[in-house]
């Protein structure tokens, strides 16, 4: 649950704040989604549904509105560690250089796609160059200590099959 002064409602693409921030959707026409850049172009990416793992070019004339909560952080699962230059997985978090990226489609169409890194976070310490790790597993939570708590889970090996499924109807 969230607390009052955790969240407000809006437009993802038009807000403000520096930190992380999960929108939540108030009905079926919104997604769970985070938004990224990807050069100097902001994309939105969604995190359930039929559409995970998909970005989209944030338009202004095209809202992503919905609760919007800031502050959020993300969490990985070291057990799922991997290289990334073997190839990520749609939905895998990629840390290199100086970035937090999740690797996402890109394009309208839930069967096709490039997959592309999608930047979440910027400015942490480097690694060494041409260093990194993708993370199959991952979770978005919010607070601290006891107060801390799980907002959704993500799982690059679930995006695959429910990937599949799709492709097979």
């Amino acid at each position: 649950m969230l607390r009052l002064d955790e969240f407000a409602v809006g437009d993802l693409g038009r807000h403000e704040d520096d930190r992380l921030t999960l929108l939540l959707p108030r009905s079926g026409y919104e997604q769970t989604s985070l938004m990224g850049e990807v050069g100097d172009q902001r994309y939105g990416i969604v995190l359930d549904g039929e559409l995970q793992g998909q970005a989209f070019l944030h338009k202004p004339e095209n809202p992503w509105e919905g609760v919007l909560v800031p502050g959020v952080e993300i969490e990985v699962d070291e057990k799922t560690a991997f290289d990334p230059r073997a190839g990520v997985e749609l939905g895998a978090l990629v840390r290199e250089e100086t970035s937090l990226a999740i690797a996402a489609a890109a394009g309208h169409s839930f069967r096709t796609g490039m997959v592309m890194k999608v930047v979440l976070v910027k400015n942490l310490p480097a690694l060494p160059a041409r260093e990194g790790v993708a993370f199959r597993k991952w979770r978005i939570v919010i607070g601290q200590g006891v107060d801390k708590r799980e907002l959704l889970a993500v799982s690059s090996e679930a995006i695959a099959k429910a990937r599949a499924a799709a492709k097979a109807t």
